[in-house]
């Protein structure tokens, strides 16, 4: 369950920024991925040379822009904590992060800033009527059975129907780790047949209103809804943090 942002949770948030535990893990799991014994870099070192093994190991990187991704954590955490800071209203914070000791926190792409003549750094991406139309932003973090701190950014995109129109109901999660792994999870939430109808006559809980149709991973670009979809959001992550941490400035806290 959300509730809104404790001390006690901006504290938590506050201690994993400025702890750079969210700092990209992208060349520690090179490096163990290097010293792997069965990885495909020394299989090509072993067979090709340092040379190839190398340039394999840059094209890997660049497929995937895993380094990119894996930078943007920490940014857009750090525009978190700055909106926690600037009012309590525009985060929310939930204590059940699946199996391990952490929390959630969510930010719903609605805070109002103070003045709409004001253009904002990555607005124009990110912004409420941004180009990517971001519905939330949400950021698990905490310690894993092992104690180590993970953390998983989710940006909540709306779900594009062929051609690029939004479907106004669906939404895809995409899911980025410190290593620079990406996930997608698209949902669509509907009505069940009869479903309401069951509910007001007390046939039915409400639970059992809505059913939601979803697809777990598959291929980037067609999840996201666009060619090009994983360089774009690649290239425009700098900018979700700049926007957070600029939105935190100049938040309307009348709104």
């Amino acid at each position: 369950m959300h509730s809104k942002l404790t001390p006690s949770a901006v504290s938590d948030l506050a201690s994993l920024v400025s702890s750079n535990a969210l700092a990209s893990r992208y060349e520690l799991y090179i490096e163990r991925h290097i010293r792997n014994g069965d990885s495909f870099y020394r299989s090509i070192l072993a067979e090709q040379g340092q040379e190839a093994a190398d340039a394999a190991l840059a094209r890997f990187n660049r497929s995937g822009r895993l380094s990119d991704y894996a930078a943007a954590v920490a940014p857009v955490a750090q525009g978190l904590l700055a909106l926690s800071l600037a009012s309590s209203d525009c985060v929310q914070v939930a204590d059940d992060v699946d199996d391990a000791e952490g929390k959630q926190f969510v930010m719903l792409n609605q805070v109002t800033k103070s003045s709409g003549f004001v253009s904002l750094p990555g607005e124009d991406d990110w912004g409420p009527f941004g180009r990517l139309g971001l519905k939330a932003v949400k950021l698990k973090a905490g310690l894993n059975h092992e104690q180590e701190v993970f953390a998983e950014l989710g940006l909540v995109l709306p779900l594009r129907r062929a051609g690029g129109s939004p479907n106004p109901d669906g939404y895809v999660i995409v899911s980025i780790d410190l290593n620079g792994y990406t996930n997608t999870r698209s949902r669509v939430p509907e009505f069940t047949t009869n479903g309401y109808l069951q509910y007001e006559l007390g046939l039915v809980g409400a639970e059992r209103v809505f059913s939601c149709r979803g697809i777990n991973g598959g291929n980037f670009d067609a999840a996201v809804g666009f060619p090009g979809a994983k360089d774009y959001l690649a290239t425009a992550l700098p900018g979700l943090g700049q926007y957070l941490s600029a939105l935190a400035a100049n938040i309307d806290k009348a709104a």
